[in-house]
């Protein structure tokens, strides 16, 4: 564990600016219309994992529970995060986190491993198809933990011996000096595939750029304006009134 002796409650952490330094992890809620912060939240967290939730009943207790939709960025489009909406009855539009442009593994032959987005899933009988046409093993389906202290389940396929030491995909296919390819998936990976039509939808893009023009300029604001970039107080109850005060004066 990695404290800071100038603040013990804030987590040690990289900021915008890939600086080493104590940070507390601020949330803010701001209304479309009118631009109006209807909720705020400090925590000394790293990431926003979990952090939907909290700042979704935050709204709702100051609107009397007229928040219908949510626009995010994909730091919360998590399946959990999905599942906690569905079951609050809110409609989310976030973008589901990209990592097509990060290099993967690489393969025997030094290149890029084929992904696993090109191996093809039967929802129906939860059965796995690699690239060359034969269908791999589910050998197990675990329960991988999360930040916030909840899990999600994976299901984890691997490819027999004897179909991948014949097939011409396997200098591609196979990492390192691996006699097998292995695959693991999400158990509800649907769920994140429906939210990525959904964000492809007109309404998706729409919500893209209402959501930069609306809370991006915010925090943007806040701190080239209000002194929010670096915080005066220390302790979390110090910095949650410096946030508050600031969240007040803005509206």
């Amino acid at each position: 564990m990695v404290i800071s002796p100038a603040d013990i409650d804030a987590v040690i952490g990289r900021d915008k600016h890939k600086v080493l330094r104590p940070l507390y992890n601020t949330q803010l809620m701001t209304d479309c219309g009118s631009e109006v912060i209807i909720a705020f939240g400090v925590w000394s967290e790293a990431n926003d994992h979990g952090t939907l939730v909290r700042m979704i009943e935050k709204t709702q207790r100051a609107t009397g529970g007229r928040l219908r939709t949510v626009y995010a960025d994909s730091g919360y489009c998590s399946i959990l995060d999905l599942q906690d909406c569905a079951s609050l009855n809110i409609d989310l539009y976030a973008p589901v986190q990209d990592n097509t442009n990060q290099p993967g593994r690489k393969s025997g032959s030094g290149a890029s491993q084929i992904p696993s987005r090109e191996f093809k899933f039967d929802k129906s009988t939860r059965e796995l198809t690699c690239p060359a046409g034969h269908a791999m093993k589910l050998v197990r389906e675990v329960q991988v933990p999360r930040a916030d202290g909840r899990c999600v389940g994976e299901l984890r396929y691997e490819q027999s011996v004897q179909h991948c030491s014949g097939c011409p995909l396997a200098s591609r296919c196979l990492g390192g000096k691996a006699q097998r390819r292995t695959v693991a998936r999400q158990s509800d990976q649907a769920i994140l595939d429906a939210q990525k039509q959904k964000m492809q939808s007109p309404a998706g893009k729409r919500s893209q750029r209402l959501r930069g023009q609306v809370i991006e300029r915010r925090f943007g604001d806040g701190k080239k304006h209000r002194g929010q970039g670096i915080q005066n107080g220390r302790g979390l109850a110090r910095v949650k009134a410096e946030v508050g005060l600031s969240a007040g004066s803005s509206r």
